[in-house]
């Protein structure tokens, strides 16, 4: 097999064999960056913080395969896109930091359609997956969610930039607020 790669006016010309092409792969990788994002960590099987704090190296995409999810603890992304099927990804697990991605979807999180189960984490947590400084588009599956909300604040904060697909209902649970937001757009 011959691969060619092109960089700064250097073309680089290579007969690899089969069993050399992924080792070639790792190396030319860590030369020629195709964009900006230099890592990839992929998670196969679920991965436990254990109440502990994730820092996601800057400019990283976190691919989840068929098993993987992060549970039990707090993960930072600092320019973190996510590749994923629409399948459970985070439990138990608070998400802040920067992301950048085009889609989020709620099948990432542990939303539970249980009446009177406290979705507001979940909420938060999937709006936290967005920029409002970049487009993007939240789809809310169907199911019926309830959140508790603050008399100071919002239950769902929608960040500007983002087109919200709703299929859900969604109940706020009862307090003795006198005032208080569902959603809010910033």
């Amino acid at each position: 097999m011959r691969m060619i790669f092109v960089s700064g006016g250097w073309t680089i010309r290579v007969n690899v064999s089969r069993m050399m092409k992924y080792l070639f792969a790792i190396i030319v990788v860590g030369l020629i960056t195709v964009d900006s994002y230099a890592k990839t960590v992929v998670i196969r099987k679920p991965y436990d913080l254990k109440g502990g704090k994730y820092e996601v190296p800057a400019n990283t995409i976190l691919r989840f395969k068929k098993n993987g999810k992060i549970i039990n603890g707090e993960i930072v992304g600092c320019n973190t896109k996510i590749k994923a099927a629409r399948k459970r990804l985070f439990e138990n697990v608070i998400i802040s930091g920067s992301w950048d991605n085009e889609k989020v979807y709620s099948d990432w999180l542990d939303f539970s359609v249980v009446e009177g189960y406290d979705n507001c984490l979940n909420f938060k947590n999937l709006m936290a997956l967005c920029d409002h400084t970049r487009s993007q588009t939240v789809f809310i599956s169907k199911g019926t969610y309830w959140t508790s909300t603050r008399s100071e604040g919002e239950a769902i904060l929608i960040p500007s930039n983002t087109k919200l697909v709703n299929k859900a209902s969604i109940y706020e649970l009862p307090n003795s607020f006198e005032h208080c937001a569902l959603v809010r757009i910033s």
